[in-house]
């Protein structure tokens, strides 16, 4: 058993003796609250790790705001997004790293890469400063630079690259 299932086992192990403390599992289970049956252990389980999550501190503010990322495919200020949850940026950064791991603006540029990169039609020709600016990028450099970042490679030679690729999405039909 690798270290990972046994970090999982003893989590689960701890959510099972939190159920118990609880009153509801144990050798004498509360007026029908548990059973040893699989399926009513798995839903006690379910309902302890949902409390767990939901008193978790900042996981509204950072649930609301990566929405407003996804909605905007990216395209907004991460000002903006601090100003209108009513937070400083040090702060939701701080938020958005201990419970997903990344920043508001890491998040951000992932979404708007995958816009911009969905939004190119290899079959014809591509205004990159069209694309460029229409996916919210500042300029056509800006856009380089964080394709460069993404890819490893410029937007043209990755156009190249997926042209030669026949089953694209895009090119089929």
């Amino acid at each position: 058993m690798g270290a990972g299932a046994r970090r999982t086992t003893a989590k689960l192990l701890n959510a099972r003796q939190a159920l118990r403390k609880a009153g509801r599992c144990g050798s004498r289970p509360p007026a029908g609250r548990c059973s040893n049956e699989p399926h009513e252990m798995l839903t006690l389980l379910e309902e302890e790790l949902m409390r767990r999550l939901c008193e978790t501190v900042g996981l509204g503010l950072v649930r609301h705001t990566s929405s407003v990322i996804a909605a905007t495919s990216g395209a907004v200020a991460i000002g903006d997004l601090s100003v209108a949850a009513g937070v400083s940026s040090p702060h939701l950064a701080q938020r958005f790293k201990g419970l997903i791991g990344v920043t508001p603006k890491r998040l951000t540029r992932t979404y708007r890469f995958a816009a911009t990169v969905f939004a190119i039609n290899p079959a014809g020709p591509v205004d990159w400063g069209d694309l460029a600016g229409g996916a919210g990028y500042f300029d056509q450099a800006h856009f380089g630079h964080e394709f460069r970042a993404f890819t490893g490679l410029t937007p043209t030679r990755y156009v190249e690259g997926r042209c030669q690729v026949e089953w694209w999405p895009s090119q089929a039909a």
